[in-house]
């Protein structure tokens, strides 16, 4: 079955993109504080390390606030800068798919299949410990059909007499 991505939806992709890259951000933002902790506590032990040209005050600057402060810094400013980016590529891509097209898919419906259960081991060949008692087969347990329930008997034929289907009846027969 082919398939063609005409337009990509807005709204759809803002909120995936917004939370996905709220996430990435944060994740990005807590290497980088934890790699720019580092460099800044070896810098401070350093002597003759001209920290003082950069403008960075090393005793003011605590490394619990830099991986508190920098993470949320990252997450919000990489969400709403990427979904903005996000935003005009969508827009340019809706654009060029009314012109020329857009993806095509190709896709092969695919129905769940029960997975194969493994086979015993053969007889003979020892795997792990020795077992002790009956063993159990691999996979689920076979399954067997219900006892098949005794077919209902039929009724008794009705009785009958010289009268003929009037016998049944209760009462004086019918005669003439």
């Amino acid at each position: 079955m082919r398939y063609e991505i005409k337009a990509i939806g807005f709204w759809p992709f803002i909120k995936v993109s917004f939370f996905f890259n709220l996430i990435v951000g944060f994740l990005f933002g807590l290497l980088y504080a934890l790699m720019l902790s580092v460099i800044m506590t070896i810098a401070g032990q350093l002597s003759n390390f001209p920290i003082e040209g950069l403008g960075i005050d090393i005793e003011e600057l605590s490394i619990g606030g830099l991986v508190v402060i920098i993470p949320i810094m990252f997450a919000l400013l990489g969400a709403v800068f990427y979904t903005l980016i996000g935003i005009v590529l969508i827009a340019i891509y809706n654009m060029i798919a009314r012109l020329v097209g857009g993806l095509e898919l190709d896709l092969k419906a695919v129905t769940a299949e029960p997975h194969p259960t493994p086979a015993p081991p053969a007889a003979g060949i020892v795997i792990g410990a020795p077992v002790v008692g009956p063993t159990q087969p691999y996979g689920p347990p076979p399954t067997t059909p219900p006892p098949a329930m005794p077919p209902a008997p039929s009724p008794p034929p009705p009785e009958q007499n010289d009268l003929g289907a009037d016998s049944h009846r209760e009462g004086p027969a019918n005669t003439q």
